[in-house]
């Protein structure tokens, strides 16, 4: 049974929409901090003289209440990378190709090209370039994003495409991700460029990656709205200006974002109106941000991402009964409303199911599963079996449970493989074709474990059992 939504608030019963609201509301905050800093800024100024002060305390109150050295948990969370990072990132899973590629092809550009051939690049690659032409003006406005104004430049840029290329590519596949990028790099420089003509009536030039960096990170806007991320915060106050040590704070991915596009926007007025003057390319940024929040849409990665959020709740939520398994099965049937099929998912309500005590609909969860991923992903059924195996202590169909034994034994898990053929045999109903496969891999299976004398053993009644058999080992035996 789930929770009753009998009296409860709109927060409760409207959970996704209630934490959109409140990133809304952070970055709201976060705002008029900016706009009130001059009534601010003292208090500001003391936060950052004192952050070293306030982050031991904290990690010092944390590590008293989970029993753990307060200077141990404060040190896992120093870092030297001015960039966030998106923190318990589980997909792990393949290599982020387009990504690495995008930093290579960035790092080539720059030491092989534009540091041997500056006059070269200026003159034909920037946008809108120095001596443009017919051949060089359309060229440039791809090209530019692969050019940079120097090695911090280069490199701040090459730290945001690792730190949020990595994750998007991960969920959205190394095509469409690097589609996505050559997209955004070329409308964020159309956009940079229109607005500053459309303002002031002058040419603006633009390099540099972060219009096209700024388009994933309106992609991760979308697919990973709810993920955590770890900002850097300086962790030796006004010393970080000479010794860059950062302490990782945790905020929402939408709160950092939101952030990084207030910020756009309002240096961005400032250029246009002439309050402020930056060589920073701000509406290029939000260009890129704006065609990756519509690149999101397009591509429906928002149904995605709130299968994957209410995944991830699953498994760290406590709910109403104190255990968590009401709210857990809450967002898994979330999850499964969304998507019948997702592994994971069932994967989870297996898990909730059989948490307390064994139940029968587990089983068949946990069996399903093995079953459909047998064929398609050996290796997750494999591991599906053997956490099945580990609660339940029962064989599944002779059929099933013969071929994991053979999975077992392809992937190397001798002591997994004879588990599941001792099982089996002892099955009193075996059918004679499966318990003569049965007993000639088990066999194979103690030989290749080094048990000659169980193996003899198993041998002897394989003869005596099958004599007939066009199955045969005498070649082992001696």
């Amino acid at each position: 049974m789930s929770c009753s939504t009998t009296g409860k608030s709109w927060f409760q019963r409207h959970p996704d929409r209630a934490f959109l609201l409140q990133m809304l509301l952070c970055v709201g905050l976060v705002y008029w901090v900016r706009l009130e800093q001059e009534f601010l800024r003292p208090i500001l100024f003391l936060m950052l003289l004192f952050s070293p002060v306030y982050a031991w305390l904290l990690f010092s109150m944390k590590a008293v209440v989970q029993g753990q050295s307060g200077t141990r948990k404060m040190l896992s969370r120093i870092t030297f990378l001015p960039v966030p990072i998106t923190e318990d990132e589980w997909r792990r899973q393949g290599f982020a190709w387009c990504t690495y590629g995008l930093i290579l092809v960035n790092v080539g550009v720059f030491y092989l090209g534009q540091l041997q051939f500056p006059s070269w690049f200026e003159n034909n690659l920037l946008f809108l370039p120095r001596r443009p032409n017919a051949w060089n003006i359309p060229v440039s406005v791809l090209m530019s994003s692969f050019l940079h104004g120097g090695r911090g430049h280069l490199w701040g840029n090459m730290f945001f495409l690792w730190a949020m290329g990595t994750v998007v590519e991960r969920r959205i596949g190394g095509g469409r991700f690097l589609l996505c990028y050559l997209v955004a790099a070329v409308t964020s420089g159309l956009f940079f460029f229109d607005v500053m003509w459309l303002a002031t009536g002058q040419y603006s030039h633009l390099l540099g990656a972060s219009g096209a960096i700024s388009g994933i990170i309106g992609l991760y806007a979308v697919r990973c709205y709810f993920k955590t991320m770890l900002v850097p915060f300086p962790l030796l106050g006004l010393l970080s200006l000479f010794y860059p040590v950062y302490l990782q704070i945790r905020m929402n991915a939408l709160l950092v974002i939101g952030v990084f596009f207030l910020s756009n926007l309002d240096h961005g007025i400032g250029q246009l109106t002439g309050t402020r003057f930056s060589y920073v390319a701000h509406w290029a940024h939000l260009g890129g941000l704006g065609i990756g929040l519509l690149l999101g849409w397009f591509l429906r990665l928002a149904k995605p991402a709130l299968q994957e959020r209410h995944l991830e709740l699953s498994r760290r939520r406590v709910g109403c009964n104190g255990f968590g398994l009401d709210a857990r099965q809450l967002s898994l049937e979330t999850v499964l409303d969304l998507d019948p099929d997702n592994v994971e998912a069932r994967l989870e309500l297996a898990r909730v199911h059989s948490r307390h005590r064994l139940s029968e609909q587990a089983r068949t969860l946990y069996l399903a599963l093995v079953r459909e991923l047998v064929g398609s992903d050996p290796k997750r059924a494999a591991d599906i079996f053997r956490e099945y195996l580990d609660r339940y202590w029962q064989p599944a169909s002779p059929d099933l449970q013969y071929r994991m034994a053979g999975l077992f034994f392809h992937f190397g898990d001798l002591p997994m493989a004879s588990r599941c053929l001792d099982m089996l045999l002892a099955e009193q109903d075996l059918p004679s074709e499966i318990r003569e496969k049965a007993m000639f891999q088990m066999v194979k299976v103690l030989f290749s474990m080094k048990l000659a004398d169980p193996a003899r053993e198993y041998a002897d009644r394989f003869k005596n059992d099958f004599p007939q058999s066009a199955l045969g080992f005498s070649s082992w035996l001696k």
